[in-house]
């Protein structure tokens, strides 16, 4: 049972975690889909990049060109991820449809060739969402939580929901600190038809060493972490059809969306 690997980078802070994740699935000879803000590549940052060992002053253009060119997958966000979460609930097509064409266009921009894949930070989205993803030419979008791939029962985009909790969910769900990859790895021990996906965020050096227990303990187990679009193809082409809803976390505090009921075939 595979694991797919989604990687989100919204910020140049974040980013600064890269060279020590690309590091990691380098050693492991593992390729990932990544997430990043590319909207706001054009002011660069100062990292670390590969295995230099030093710092340099790198732009975040040939971070992303390099990534791509070492096999890893890269999809696209909204223009503003931020305001994407603080807005997408109450706005319009019109306004939904903006700040996805406007991530869409970066990366044609950057890349030469539109997007294959798209996410909704947050795990918000509105009615118009999927409808819309799937007008601009996206292939999928991890825009939900679920158990497996699907289509809106409403029309739209190709749904690849993430099935497990990410680090700091399971941190904030009470699971000691100690015995986080434990606990995701045996989340990711449930059988799924399609595999699990696992969000990640490169924040800092205490969840690349959960990231990497993980990966020891996938690999000794003999499961295929890869991309996201790996994942798909090994799901193969027929996919159920599910209603989404909106869900709340345990504390009742935050929404996202999630797979629904199966539609009747």
């Amino acid at each position: 049972m595979p694991v797919g690997l989604k990687i989100d980078v919204f910020s140049s802070e974040v980013a600064e975690s890269l060279p020590d994740l690309l590091k990691l699935l380098d050693e492991y000879q593992l390729k990932a889909t990544f997430f990043p803000q590319l909207a706001d590549i054009s002011s660069g940052f100062f990292s670390r990049f590969l295995d230099t060992g030093k710092p340099q002053a790198v732009g975040g253009e040939e971070i992303w060109l390099a990534l791509k060119e070492a096999g890893h997958e890269i999809g696209a966000l909204p223009s503003d991820a931020g305001l994407w979460q603080q807005r997408i609930l109450d706005s319009d097509a019109r306004w939904t449809r903006s700040q996805i064409k406007s991530g869409r266009d970066a990366y044609q921009r950057l890349f030469g060739e539109p997007p294959k894949a798209f996410a909704a930070p947050g795990f918000l989205i509105n009615a118009d969402t999927p409808v819309i993803e799937a007008a601009l030419g996206f292939t999928y979008a991890v825009d939900t939580r679920g158990v497996v791939p699907y289509r809106p029962r409403n029309g739209g985009c190709l749904q690849l929901p993430v099935t497990l909790l990410s680090i700091d969910e399971a941190l904030q769900a009470g699971e000691p600190a100690e015995n986080l990859h434990q606990f995701l790895f045996m989340e990711s021990q449930k059988p799924l038809v399609s595999g699990h996906v696992f969000n990640f965020t490169p924040a800092g050096s205490d969840h690349l060493a959960v990231l990497e227990k993980l990966i020891v303990m996938w690999m000794g187990s003999q499961r295929n972490v890869m991309t996201l679009s790996g994942l798909l193809a090994e799901a193969g082409d027929e996919f159920p059809t599910h209603d989404i809803g909106m869900m709340c976390s345990d504390s009742g505090v935050a929404r996202y969306a999630a797979q629904g009921d199966r539609s009747p075939d």
